[in-house]
């Protein structure tokens, strides 16, 4: 029995120690972030997803669906990639502009002659870089819309659709940010398609022309392979950030009266991320054992410079799409003056994904392994 009693309080010893490393796990401090975003409700959808560190990521309405823009143009790429892979399209394969193809909205495609001899290559570097319209209508017809939304249910996407051509009345394509983070993740680490080809598709995402959103947050010269998307009341950006520590950040609008008020949030977002991804984050303090640590006293946070859009009178925003914007020399964006938010009704922060510090998992499983190992000794 002395034996049974000595060896219960050595396994509740390692169950407390188990509980204290759990509760000194970093967990990523985004509390700047939700004080800007959380009063827009279903507007937004934001995902950040750090690559190559510890930092933790962060969801909001991250399963919410939009109407995808130009952001549909991702999955096409996908689709792309395999059929080069599988031999049943090239690269170095031609197309002839026709003017009956001649399409409006974003592009270059649409001021060339016809007759213009394009390659499928320039094709797809056109429908990421300039976000050509003309170019995108035609790698659906080549490649077969059946088979682009067969393959996103292939990549397990769960809200992302091509309905409709660029430019043409029907019922509207749609994504989400956790689709986008999937097809993202595919191509950097290769699992769509070949690595030469996957290769290939970051270059044209690295060749993204229009700089007006997320990159308007990040600083000069910092390598952002991504696709932006935009509509009347839409704006939309996702892409990975390349420094030290890689990570994806997506963001979605909708309802935005201005779109430079939906670049202007983008941009608050980015230029907060990327701080948070350039900083080690750090493990959280366990105080509940401390009968010392008083914080009742403790000085008030002011968050009185957080940003919040006003999009009450912004003039309509032009339905051209994507047209590049060169934005290297960008200064970094001034929040100092922007109105406070109201969160008081905002939705709670999307954490699902996020492991909960101070609940201990560890804890669980060591009085299970008790009972079990009581039980054979009984």
């Amino acid at each position: 029995m002395k034996f049974l009693i000595l060896l219960l309080g050595f396994l509740f010893q390692i169950n407390n120690i188990a509980c204290k490393y759990e509760n000194n796990l970093k967990k990523t401090d985004y509390s700047n972030l939700e004080n800007i975003i959380e009063n827009y409700k279903d507007q937004i959808s934001v995902s950040v997803v750090p690559l190559e560190n510890e930092h933790t990521p962060f969801y909001f309405n991250k399963s919410g669906v939009f109407v995808s823009a130009s952001m549909i143009k991702l999955l096409i790429l996908c689709e792309m990639i395999e059929q080069v892979d599988r031999g049943n399209i090239s690269l170095d394969y031609n197309y002839t502009y026709k003017i009956e193809d001649k399409v409006g909205g974003a592009g270059i495609i649409q001021f060339m002659e016809p007759g213009t001899i394009i390659s499928y290559d320039n094709l797809a570097l056109y429908m990421i870089k300039h976000s050509d319209n003309i170019a995108t209508n035609v790698l659906i017809d080549i490649l077969g819309k059946d088979n682009i939304n067969q393959k996103s249910k292939e990549l397990g996407l769960k809200s992302t659709q091509l309905n409709r051509k660029m430019m043409t009345k029907g019922t509207e394509n749609f994504i989400s940010s956790e689709d986008i983070e999937v097809i993202l993740k595919g191509i950097l680490y290769k699992t769509v398609g070949s690595e030469e080809m996957c290769d290939k598709a970051m270059y044209y995402l690295l060749e993204n022309a229009d700089d007006d959103g997320i990159a308007r947050g990040l600083p000069n010269g910092t390598k952002f392979a991504h696709k932006t998307g935009s509509l009347v009341g839409i704006r939309h950006d996702g892409g990975i950030v390349f420094i030290d520590n890689k990570y994806i950040i997506t963001v979605l609008t909708k309802d935005f009266i201005n779109e430079d008020d939906a670049n202007y949030l983008m941009g608050n977002i980015s230029s907060i991320v990327y701080e948070i991804m350039t900083t080690e984050p750090q493990p959280e303090t366990d105080t509940s054992d401390d009968p010392e640590a008083d914080t009742s006293d403790g000085p008030k946070i002011d968050t009185s410079d957080e940003a919040g859009a006003d999009t009450s009178d912004g003039p309509k925003i032009d339905t051209s799409d994507e047209a590049g914007a060169d934005t290297s020399d960008r200064p970094k964006i001034d929040t100092s003056d922007a109105p406070e938010s109201d969160t008081s009704d905002g939705p709670k922060i999307d954490t699902s994904d996020v492991p909960i510090t101070g609940k201990s998992n560890y804890s669980k499983y060591s009085m299970i392994s008790i009972i079990l190992f009581l039980s054979l000794l009984i």
